[in-house]
């Protein structure tokens, strides 16, 4: 979903740089391959990548011919008209039925000169309709594919061109990187990689591939370090190598900064842990460096060796590329620093950076030694215990403990656990290089869970500062609002953190109820504002927005802009009361998280035109809407704060009151978002999203969570414990979480109103009913739009008027019908019970809390 600006002011996502412009130049291809023209498809064989478990199945006896056609693996490039640029491309249609429909994989190679950094694919099931193969592209684009001679010609939303010849599977895909990690030898008493000889190597040299995670540790014998480090530490400019799905993608400039460092022990501390700007980085990157450690080894010939986790960042988007460095050095001289990225969150660019780059090391005292090492003392006293997963998953259900991390691939899962009692639990913070060594300090991008850790809990501090007046205070008091209409005379600060503004542009009716109409949804609206990076410049764009026909307050539209706009707000109140230098983001820190021992709280903010760049202390405003760059411990200890009411050692750093009504624990409820499951609908309040649910003793509540893009979640159950996924695949559902922490601890106190357990409404079919009626028949949903046909072979075929699906159904012995989507929920299996209410079919999850009128 992410996009960029191509330089002509349209925004576009890294798919449609994918299908829309070129990998190589044609006339050198043609060249290069005698001028043949049927030469040219060849010229992209090997430069496409593949799933690893992507296969071309026959088609069937009864499939007719003019479906069958498209089987197979194609190959070629896309050109648009007589432009001599063409990007290399694949389509493998896996599987065809005879009413046509066909799963595919979609694969393109990698542009430099366009910016496509990275190679990729997708699945998707498509249909073949009079005599053209169609599928969406993940953000829901139309690719088409025509059949023309012995070749297959290709447009992306009726326009470009593609054309693919028939080629063998075996083509398709790229020569691997790495076919799997390095596997580090801890049992060793000589390192075998990373060596000294590879660190002292000439600044040219380039390791081939990623090594695993642990050559980032001490390997063998394990020794204090032979020296102190203190002063600056350049990187000098150079390039990383790239690669994503085992393929080679394009270099990646890495820019020079200079790094201050100081031992503490064994410990290698940064003198700046905030978000660092390096000027040559031209808007694109930054970093955040975290503390690391320092040793020596035999192998090392007397010098010491150190390490430090940190993240390569996004200057537009709240994404984050968790690393890690190491080098040797003494008391004047550093080798060479060897570095890898490879984890994220960050969906759309998924990859492998790594490299080594030459540096420099300048020894010096590092300015404010002193404090920083107390400070470092302070924050290493104020840590919270992280235990392993195995400790508590001993007191769930295999299936529970099994089934923690949710639906969806697992290895898009950056970091999960539950806080129970001041203990965090939790699996290793996984890679696709073996477990990441510093999961304490890994940083991530939690988009949108933003809005409850930044502009929730800043709103919480001035209502406890200030007092709770400020929920009511008008947006156009502290902020220049410059909308032709007069939508926003009346809008409050509660309004906006409550997403009910009353002002947008997607969705003009009031029902039905969608809260999402104005989500992030790639308008040009939307593009402009994100890539802006001034204060002035996103406030002028988010009032660009037309008004609503209702006012603030009675309806809840999601919009990230809104969010931005109570920033300023608060910012301009603040100032009115402090003077105009005071920092609203400075206040929190100082107030709020300082005490509850959150030392460091990088956050994206504007950029301000009169102040240099290079350092986060120099920017402006919060942003809020996003941006937020916690650590696990960060998150654990800001759910802890929500859960105690805001109180912490017993003084109330957040206004109790209101921090109860944020959490549902009062009778305010919020506004509906036009979701529901079957304990009841969900709404949204004070930046907070909620599940209503019913616990398995028969208390009923409204379970608060945080959410951010990706499927960043941090969940505050009724028990105290506080549950987190931080992750980039769309995985938004909490169930899994609710019913462990619920297995840890009951969500009802002693003592406490007991009520009887819902149940849905209707009938439930017994066995023999289901398995009568389900065969061969069609479903509708409530909309009589997207429906099902269970094929009497096990086939499920599904169909909306954008979108379609495939999977393989049963019944079980108990009566519930099962089905498993080839491309949806990681493949995972579903089963429902099916009731019968009056006229209608009603499926409920038997592992989830979803209902689905049939």
């Amino acid at each position: 979903g992410a996009k960029v600006n191509l330089g002509d002011g349209e925004g576009v996502t890294p798919l449609q740089w994918a299908v829309n412009i070129g990998h190589t130049d044609i006339a050198e291809l043609l060249k290069r391959h005698g001028g043949k023209r049927r030469h040219y498809d060849t010229a992209c064989h090997r430069l496409t990548p593949l799933p690893s478990d992507a296969r071309v199945s026959p088609p069937a006896a009864d499939v007719p011919d003019h479906i069958a056609r498209f089987s197979g693996a194609w190959s070629g490039a896309w050109r648009r008209g007589e432009n001599p640029r063409a990007l290399c491309t694949a389509l493998l249609v896996e599987d065809l039925h005879r009413n046509g429909f066909a799963q595919v994989v979609y694969s393109h190679s990698y542009y430099e000169p366009w910016d496509i950094r990275y190679p990729g694919y997708f699945r998707a099931i498509g249909r073949v309709m009079d005599d053209e193969l169609q599928f969406p592209t993940p953000d829901g684009n139309l690719l088409a594919y025509q059949a023309n001679g012995g070749e297959l010609h290709a447009t992306y939303n009726r326009q470009g061109k593609a054309v693919v010849a028939k080629t063998e599977q075996s083509q398709i895909g790229c020569t691997r990187v790495a076919n799997t990690p390095h596997p580090a030898r801890q049992s060793s008493s000589k390192r075998d990689g990373i060596t000294r000889e590879e660190l002292t190597r000439s600044p040219a040299y380039a390791p081939d591939a990623p090594v695993h995670n642990d050559y980032f540790k001490p390997l063998g014998k394990r020794n204090p370090p032979l020296h102190a480090f203190e002063g600056n530490l350049t990187i000098v400019v150079s390039r990383a190598r790239t690669a994503r799905h085992g393929c080679r993608g394009a270099d990646l400039s890495i820019p020079q900064v200079t790094l201050g460092f100081m031992t503490v022990g064994d410990d290698l501390v940064p003198s700046v842990r905030d978000i660092i700007h390096p000027p040559e980085t031209a808007g694109r990157f930054e970093l955040i460096i975290s503390p690391g450690k320092v040793w020596s080894e035999p192998t090392d010939a007397g010098m010491s060796r150190a390490a430090f986790p940190f993240v390569l960042a996004s200057q537009v988007s709240n994404e984050t590329h968790n690393g890690i460095a190491t080098f040797l050095y003494n008391d004047k001289e550093v080798s060479a620093l060897r570095f890898q990225f490879v984890q994220e969150t960050a969906g759309w660019a998924r990859a492998d950076i790594w490299g080594q780059a030459a540096i420099r090391y300048t020894p010096a005292p590092v300015e404010g030694r002193d404090r920083l090492a107390k400070r470092f003392a302070m924050e290493r006293a104020a840590e919270l215990p992280i235990r392993p997963w195995e400790e508590l998953s001993q007191r769930l259900t295999p299936q529970l403990s099994g089934n923690f991390a949710g639906a969806w691939a697992r290895e898009h899962i950056s970091a999960t656990g539950l806080v129970v009692d001041g203990v965090i639990y939790m699996p290793p913070c996984r890679s696709r290089y073996g477990d990441f060594p510093y999961c304490r300090h890994m940083r991530h991008g939690v988009f949108s869970v933003t809005k409850s850790m930044g502009a929730a809990l800043t709103l919480l501090r001035l209502a406890q500062k200030y007092g709770p007046e400020v929920f009511d205070l008008k947006i156009k008091d502290y902020v220049t609002v410059t909308a032709d209409h007069t939508g926003w005379d009346e809008v409050t600060f509660a309004d906006a953190l409550n997403m009910a503004v009353g002002v947008g542009e997607h969705s003009p009716e009031r029902l039905p109820l969608d809260i999402a109409a104005d989500a992030e949804d790639g308008s040009k609206r939307f593009l402009a504002w994100l890539r802006e990076p001034t204060r002035a410049g996103k406030l002028r764009l988010a009032f660009a927005f037309p008004n609503y026909p209702w006012g603030p307050g009675e309806v809840a539209r999601y919009d990230t802009t809104h969010t931005f706009v109570l920033a300023a707000a608060m910012d301009g109140f603040y100032k009115s009361k402090e003077g105009p230098n005071a920092d609203l983001w400075g206040m929190v820190q100082t107030e709020v998280l300082e005490p509850i021992g959150v030392f460091h709280a990088p956050i994206m903010r504007t950029v301000s035109l009169t102040r240099p760049v290079e350092s986060d202390s120099s920017r402006d405003l919060p942003i809020f809407g996003y941006g937020f760059y916690p650590t696990v411990e960060d998150a654990a200890k800001i759910a802890m704060l929500f859960q105690n009411e805001g109180r912490h050692n017993g003084k109330a750093l957040l206004y109790p009151p209101k921090t109860r009504e944020a959490l549902y624990r009062t009778a305010v409820t919020g506004l509906a978002t036009g979701r529901e499951n079957r304990y009841g609908s969900e709404y949204y309040h004070l930046s907070f999203w909620s599940e209503p649910y019913q616990s398995q003793d028969g208390c009923f509540s409204q379970i608060p969570h945080m959410v951010g893009y990706g499927g960043n979640l941090v969940v505050l159950m009724p028990n105290g414990i506080t549950a987190f996924r931080f992750a980039d695949e769309h995985n938004y559902e909490i169930e899994s979480m609710v019913l462990a922490a619920e297995s840890v601890k009951p969500f009802c106190p002693p003592g406490s109103i007991k009520s009887a357990i819902k149940t849905s409404k209707g009938t439930l079919l017994t066995v023999r009913a289901v398995r009568s009626l389900i065969p061969g028949s069609t479903t509708y949903y409530e909309n009589k739009v997207e429906h099902n046909y269970y094929a009497s072979n096990g086939t499920v075929f599904s169909a909306s008027e954008e979108k379609r699906w495939l999977g393989k159904w049963r019944i079980d012995e108990t009566g519930h019908l099962c089905t498993r989507w080839s491309t949806e929920r990681g493949g995972d299996e579903t089963c429902y019970r099916l009731y019968r209410d009056g006229d209608e079919l009603v499926a409920e999850a038997t592992d989830r809390w979803r209902i689905l009128p049939m």
